[in-house]
């Protein structure tokens, strides 16, 4: 989940896609996924925010975890794999197991966490300073290490999970790239406004320069996918967004095509206060929760139809 502007719903999208799969019905479970289990998730918490962290554990038990008990964070294991290339370490040591809230009183099963630190702020910049020795030519093969962090993290685990997603700071840093490195699709989502909207040329830009500069740094590595756009945010007026927001979808659509997803989600207070639960929207039916709850499950099919 990537966008270099804060406040357009990363997290908000990570942690609803992930908890949503589990929402999906036996029959589109089938459809979708062509599997009547109920898939198996990791969100992986890459920002210094800790957003994702607090909204699926809850702000209290999050820091219980990590400030009082000091429970281990992904800040740790990219400290360990950037002093060593290759530190004896078992990653699952630092995952929190079926501790995901899926309301007040129940959690999901078979959904898992590797929660963030606030340190991660100087992530980038001890990424930036490490540097090893390496005589290839060109300046990506050379550092093309300082990518590859997390895609070394994560690689114990690819066979253990059907999704991992991925939540982003709002910037390009070493942090976000490593999570680009490590991933299969990355999804953008934007505010209908003209600062939330206006840097998207350039991020996938980066994409495309991205996916070739570590193809030709790392021969046969995967293609990074732009599954697409997804609004947030959005204010309505008879069931479609009001004529400003309108208008900027309208030229998104025109400049992305395909890439503009079809459902958005709305702005409204269910996903905040849910979230202060520390859970998803999805534990709220009534009012403005239900509506964004449907909205977001609407999303989700749609990242599942074109992935």
């Amino acid at each position: 989940m990537m966008n270099w502007k804060g406040g357009v719903g990363k997290t908000t999208i990570t942690h609803h896609l992930g908890t949503g799969l589990h929402m999906l019905s036996q029959e589109e479970r089938v459809k979708y996924l062509h599997s009547e289990k109920t898939p198996r998730i990791l969100f992986v918490d890459n920002d210094a925010q800790c957003n994702l962290s607090i909204s699926c554990l809850h702000v209290e038990k999050y820091e219980d975890l990590v400030y009082k008990y000091h429970y281990k964070t992904i800040h740790d294991l990219y400290k360990l794999f950037i002093c060593n290339e290759a530190p004896a370490v078992d990653v699952h040591d630092y995952i929190l197991k079926n501790q995901v809230r899926m309301d007040a009183k129940k959690i999901f099963m078979g959904m898992d966490l590797l929660p963030a630190h606030q340190e991660m702020a100087y992530l980038d910049l001890n990424i930036a300073m490490n540097n090893r020795a390496n005589f290839e030519s060109g300046l990506m093969s050379k550092e093309i290490y300082k990518y590859q962090y997390l895609d070394h993290i994560l690689e114990p685990l690819w066979g253990e999970y059907d999704f991992i997603f991925i939540d982003c700071p709002p910037n390009l840093g070493y942090t976000t790239m490593n999570a680009l490195y490590a991933s299969e699709y990355c999804l953008i989502p934007t505010g209908l406004d003209h600062l939330s909207s206006y840097g998207i040329a350039s991020l996938l830009k980066e994409v495309d320069r991205l996916n070739t500069e570590f193809a030709t740094a790392v021969p046969n590595h995967p293609m990074i996918e732009v599954v697409g756009i997804v609004a947030n945010n959005v204010d309505e007026n008879r069931q479609e967004p009001k004529r400003s927001q309108k208008l900027i979808r309208e030229r998104l659509q025109e400049n992305y095509h395909e890439l503009m997803f079809k459902s958005y989600l709305t702005r409204g207070d269910g996903i905040t206060s849910a979230s202060e639960q520390g859970c998803p929207v999805y534990a709220e039916r009534s009012g403005n929760a239900g509506k964004q709850g449907e909205l977001l499950m609407n999303i989700v099919r749609e990242f599942l139809e074109r992935i």
